[in-house]
Formats: structure tokens, sequence, C-alpha cells
């Protein structure tokens, strides 16, 4: 009687491990649907942290554009006065090559 009291418990523990166990697998499989989710969330996270980061270096490349359209807008504002005077410079000299001058002593035709 005490071996058959005995065989039924060990059968029975081991029906409650088995029940334990299978309970056990279905929450970890319930687990890594979570934890596929939390995956696709962080990846869907760092999707749209590479999307931010692209538009802000489009908008730092536009800037960086304009900047430089500033200054060459700011230099030739700085250059033309210079660019009056040069072209000025041109003109008179050209004028003034036109009408070379030379020297004579006076003399023509060689006899004295």
């Amino acid at each position: 009687m005490y071996s058959s009291g005995y065989n039924t418990d060990q059968s029975n523990m081991t029906q409650r491990m088995g029940q334990g166990m299978n309970y056990d697998l279905g929450l970890r499989s319930n687990d890594l649907g979570f934890g596929n989710l939390d995956a696709q969330i962080n990846q869907n996270n760092f999707g749209n942290q590479m999307t931010a980061a692209q538009f802000g270096q489009n908008v730092m490349n536009q800037n960086n554009q304009n900047n430089q359209a500033g200054l060459t807008t700011a230099t030739q504002m700085q250059n033309t006065p210079m660019n009056y005077y040069n072209n000025f410079s041109n003109s008179a000299n050209s004028i003034g090559q036109g009408y070379g001058t030379s020297t004579s002593n006076g003399l023509q035709g060689g006899s004295s």
C-alpha cells in the first residue's frame, strides 16, 4: 500500500511538473512576441532618427550654401569701387596710349 501511494505521488508530481513546464513554455512564447514587438519599435525609432539626421544634414547644407552666396555677394559689393578704379585706369591708359607723345630736336631734313 505504501509502495502504491508512493508511485501515485510520483506520477502526480511528474504530471504537475509537465504541466508547469508547458505553462512556462507558453509564457516564454508570449515573451518572444513582445520581444519581437520591442525590436520592431526600436528599429522604427532608429529609422526615424536616421531620417531626422538626414533632414538636419540637408538643413546644414542649405545654410552653408546660403552663407556662401552671402559671402560672394558681400565680396562683390566690397570690390565694386576697386573695379570702378580699374575700369577707369584701363580706359585712361588706352586713351593715353592712343595719343602718345614724341620729342624732336626741331631740325628737319638733316641740313644744318
